[in-house]
């Protein structure tokens, strides 16, 4: 799994993996720290690991276009409670 742009959220990082690494992914997650610590970055890690095509081993830039919408905010199986940064990133 991907997760090496996710810097100083070693523990975080430990139970996403084992989350996306077995059948039991929680129905929802909420992802909430200070601001910059890296919550949107691992929630979009997360549900791109979780949702791509080519496998959940690909690197953070996998062109596949699942792994694509969901950097988009454009994949039906991601939504953010964020609406104003997903308008200044589309």
């Amino acid at each position: 799994m991907s997760f090496e742009s996710i810097i100083g959220q070693t523990k975080a990082v430990t139970i996403l993996k084992k989350y996306a690494s077995t059948s039991a992914v929680p129905y929802a997650l909420i992802f909430v720290g200070p601001e910059g610590s890296g919550r949107r970055r691992a929630a979009l890690e997360f549900a791109r690991v979780l949702n791509c095509d080519v496998s959940p081993d690909s690197p953070s830039d996998c062109p596949c276009k699942s792994c694509r919408d969901v950097l988009a905010f454009n994949h039906p199986a991601v939504l953010s409670a964020d609406e104003d940064y997903q308008r200044r990133v589309i």
